[in-house]
């Protein structure tokens, strides 16, 4: 998933906030001075709308063709098939930046996906199996999960080959002031299903290239709190890493052909085949308890994990010229 954000000339927005909605609902639609765009009415009753704003279903095509159309998407993207241009997944907004930028949408270097709905979970249950939505006890709103895989066939410098390795830091005694401890590096040479633990995270290494300092070039997978939902077998793990086969596309419900025989999910294929081209596979869960504050409509809520560039470039690419020289040590 790619979060792209969309110039304020694109969306006939004049505001500076990114991600803020377009009009006022029942505003009439506005042309700023100096833009050829117009922003469109919220769409009426009964039509098709999507987003904060909401969206009209034009506004969704015409952001979904400027993502899609871009130049830099269209000349370095592939779909799932391999396919030249990006795969399309989604359209919608973002929720509007802080200063910090903590809630702009993600980079080449992560991946989110969001959720949102009118009133709370749309689906309502009896006392003791839901949380109490509206006034008094009348009204239980059904707890749910967002159970949501990442499929990643990295190609580092344009290589499929690749290395993965598994990193645990864990208490080795005590020194003067503070705790000793051992991170331990483990290849992983075989197919994977892992759990996430505390101070354990993976990374795929570059076969092809190393870095200016002659250190092997790698991501790192940078996870955020998840909750796995352990009542399917392909959702009971946080990681699973797998040979590439073409047929494996879907985490579940893997229905290619060419896979018959292998099952239909991912915890069936990581069976300790060796790793030469390996895939992996972050599953990011999400246990939703309704609250009052979820309606209406309910906000966006963001799930996801970060891919952290390890050792691909000697220095940091915002290193000034005159710092330059102070790698390590300096020599």
């Amino acid at each position: 998933m790619i979060g792209i954000t969309l110039p304020r000339d694109a969306s006939g927005d004049d505001h500076s906030t990114t991600g803020g909605p377009a009009a006022a609902p029942g505003a009439p639609g506005r042309q700023d001075a100096g833009s050829g765009d117009a922003t469109e009415n919220e769409a009426p009753e009964g039509v098709h709308q999507s987003g904060l704003g909401p969206l009209t279903k034009a506004e969704v095509d015409r952001a979904k063709s400027i993502a899609l159309h871009h130049r830099d998407a269209v000349r370095s993207a592939r779909d799932v098939d391999g396919g030249r241009g990006p795969e399309y997944l989604d359209t919608d907004l973002a929720e509007p930046a802080d200063a910090t930028g903590a809630n702009r949408p993600t980079g080449p270097d992560g991946s989110r996906c969001s959720s949102t709905t009118t009133g709370t979970t749309g689906d309502y249950s009896g006392e003791g199996t839901g949380w109490p939505i509206g006034k008094g006890r009348h009204d239980h709103s059904t707890s749910h999960y967002h159970s949501v895989f990442w499929r990643l066939d990295f190609g580092l410098d344009g290589a499929d080959r690749a290395g993965v390795e598994q990193h645990d830091t864990k208490k080795a005694g005590r020194g003067a002031g503070s705790a000793v401890l051992k991170t331990t590096r483990t290849p992983v040479t075989k197919e994977l299903a892992a759990d996430s633990a505390l101070r354990r995270w993976w990374r795929v290494v570059s076969t092809a290239r190393k870095n200016a300092d002659r250190h092997p070039r790698s991501w790192e997978l940078v996870q955020q709190h998840s909750d796995r939902y352990d009542a399917h077998a392909y959702t009971s793990k946080d990681l699973y890493v797998t040979q590439y086969r073409a047929c494996e596309r879907l985490a579940s419900g893997n229905s290619d052909p060419a896979c018959r025989g292998r099952g239909t999910s991912v915890d069936k294929w990581a069976n300790g085949e060796a790793l030469t081209h390996p895939v992996m596979w972050v599953n990011v869960g999400f246990h939703r308890i309704p609250r009052d504050e979820d309606q209406t409509p309910m906000p966006i809520h963001w799930q996801g994990f970060r891919l952290a560039p390890r050792d691909v470039t000697a220095m940091s690419p915002l290193t000034p010229d005159e710092l330059s020289g102070r790698n390590g040590r300096g020599q």
